[in-house]
């Protein structure tokens, strides 16, 4: 199975495609607000780097949100139309999943923070694989001075904890000053497209994806909304959303 991954959720934008020994090819650039025009291309370089063509895609991963608003919605409206033209499955995942994936898997707890402007951050908790009776959250909204009350509530003297995340280094001081300058940061602030891709797969082939909606996950109202047209999508694949408009 090769999985088409998409991620323009961030200022980062990445594509990639997974297939049984992993990483076949990546694309990573911090985009801005050049999503539309990078896309495309990206995923085009890909297929021609790796020698595949679209219809031998088996399915495409997507990052839902938490994000920004113009981000998301390229990321979402493209793996939504190859997935209606190809008819292949597309599986929404969120940026929070995401980023903490990676140090879940290495047995790690992780708080993944999100940047989502207007001095607001978008946060989940989500528990290494080997944490005991831990449950993940959902994506919440907070404020960036919340975030060291957040991060205490989750700390255990047994784990590791990693905070990751672009809204994690923007704000890394605001947990330094409350006394949490041991905090284990990541580096890497935006999703990854390889590892949304790589959740895909996995959860297709072991058949512990349920249908679920690729709509947007914008966790506030915006000030405008635009409607989402909705299409008759493949098995494991809807969308439909209102789509409020960006402001930084």
């Amino acid at each position: 199975m090769i999985v088409l991954g998409i991620d323009t959720a961030t200022p980062g934008l990445s594509a990639a495609l997974v297939g049984p020994e992993g990483t076949i090819a990546s694309f990573a650039s911090e985009a801005g607000r050049r999503h539309t025009e990078l896309l495309a291309p990206a995923i085009d370089d890909l297929c021609r780097t790796a020698g595949i063509g679209l219809g031998e895609l088996d399915a495409f991963a997507v990052d839902v949100g938490p994000g920004l608003f113009t981000g998301l919605r390229v990321g979402l409206a493209t793996a939504s139309a190859l997935s209606f033209a190809l008819g292949r499955p597309a599986v929404g995942l969120t940026s929070t999943e995401i980023l903490a994936w990676p140090h879940c898997e290495a047995g790690h707890d992780a708080l993944a923070v999100v940047d989502v402007r207007r001095s607001e951050v978008a946060w989940a908790y989500y528990p290494g694989v080997t944490g005991a009776a831990a449950t993940a959250t959902s994506p919440a909204l907070a404020t960036p001075g919340a975030l060291p009350e957040i991060l205490d509530g989750f700390r255990r003297p047994d784990r590791r904890l990693v905070v990751v995340g672009d809204g994690a280094r923007r704000y890394r001081t605001v947990l330094e000053e409350a006394g949490f300058a041991d905090a284990v940061i990541d580096e890497s602030p935006y999703p990854s497209a390889a590892v949304a891709a790589a959740i895909a797969r996995r959860r297709l082939l072991d058949g512990s994806l349920a249908r679920a909606s690729i709509g947007p996950l914008y966790l506030r109202q915006a000030d405008v909304r635009i409607g989402w047209e909705s299409h008759d999508l493949p098995p494991g694949t809807t969308t439909h959303s209102p789509a409020p408009a960006e402001r930084a």
